[in-house]
């Protein structure tokens, strides 16, 4: 199944959100790439419970006797570990609730809690995120030809790209080497386009994807060429914070995208599969959801699901797996924004 299909679940939760497709390009981009993976929310709901301790490779600690009580072993900072290219974040207990600080690419914090009969962190934590870069055209106004959605995977390069020899290699920050892949040596389809050239950068153990090139008739979007993936490599930089998470900070003429377009996603996007997404796009919008939270259900499947739109952080949280997950998250789970 491709990617750009699997990272598709979160549009159907937004059905009926029209966005202006003359703004940005990362507008576009969001509309079009999420909108064209993004068709079967309803439908493809998850068949997980509560998680295993065989299911991921991560300490446990049980509370008494009640094995369905599992909740990630607290940590002061560090990741606990990874699962499929996902960071496993660090938590830590709060009476009946498990606490799962969060960095967001772009540097904001946000509190994510739980009840603790629920182990989402385990799930791992994959992150999305845009930089702009508003290149002129003859003078004329903004040709958003250089704007792109950065995909994070937790891995190394090699992990990902395995014996590939990079079709390029340019310059990056810090003396940092960039590499220009071609989709099809990626050890699985990148996201969002899987038939497109990517700049593939290392920060940390994060791996940020870049796509350079697209379909021809998506958006009317012209391939990067060869200085400005120069510029791209070279002026896009990172850091990783004290709890493990990758926050960008692009230079001049690179710059932050809209804060909308940041995806927090907990799980495999994909069909039969627990996950939790967190983004501020689909919320604030004719049609969108509201702060009352919707509940949906996959008859073939058994699946249930449940979204909202948290009123005082913007955020759109959309969940999908067994009943009894979903009902843990649709009665206790809160997010609060922390002051940087």
């Amino acid at each position: 199944m491709r990617t750009e299909e699997l990272r598709g679940d979160l549009a159907r939760a937004a059905a009926g959100v029209q966005v202006d497709t003359t703004d940005a390009l990362a507008k576009v981009r969001v509309l079009g790439a999420r909108r064209q993976r993004n068709q079967r929310i309803a439908t493809g709901v998850a068949c997980a419970l509560v998680i295993a301790a065989s299911a991921v490779a991560v300490s446990v600690v049980r509370d008494g006797t009640d094995s369905s009580r599992l909740v990630t072993e607290p940590a002061a900072s560090a990741p606990i570990g990874v699962i499929d290219g996902r960071m496993i974040p660090a938590t830590h207990l709060d009476g009946d609730s498990v606490v799962v600080p969060l960095t967001t690419p772009d540097g904001r914090h946000f509190e994510l809690r739980y009840p603790r009969t629920v182990d989402i962190a385990s799930l791992g934590l994959a992150v999305f995120a845009t930089v702009d870069w508003p290149v002129t055209a003859g003078g004329t106004g903004p040709n958003q030809c250089c704007s792109r959605e950065i995909n994070f995977t937790y891995a190394t390069i090699a992990d990902l790209y395995p014996d590939a020899v990079p079709v390029a290699q340019y310059q990056g920050a810090n003396g940092s080497t960039v590499k220009l892949f071609h989709a099809a040596q990626r050890r699985t389809a990148p996201n969002p386009y899987p038939t497109a050239d990517y700049l593939v950068f290392q920060f940390g153990p994060w791996v940020a994807e870049v796509w350079d090139n697209v379909p021809a008739d998506y958006a009317k979007v012209t391939p990067l060429d060869d200085a400005q993936r120069r510029t791209w490599a070279s002026l896009l930089a990172a850091r990783i914070d004290a709890a493990g998470f990758v926050v960008i900070e692009p230079q001049t003429p690179l710059r932050t995208g809209d804060p909308k377009t940041v995806q927090l996603a907990f799980g495999r996007l994909e069909k039969n599969a627990s996950s939790l997404n967190l983004s501020q796009f689909y919320c604030d919008d004719p049609g969108s959801d509201t702060p009352v939270h919707r509940r949906f259900s996959d008859s073939a499947t058994g699946g249930e699901g449940v979204a909202w739109c948290d009123a005082t952080t913007g955020m759109h949280i959309l969940a999908e797996g067994t009943t009894p997950l979903v009902d843990a998250i649709d009665t206790g789970l809160t997010i609060r924004q922390i002051a940087n």
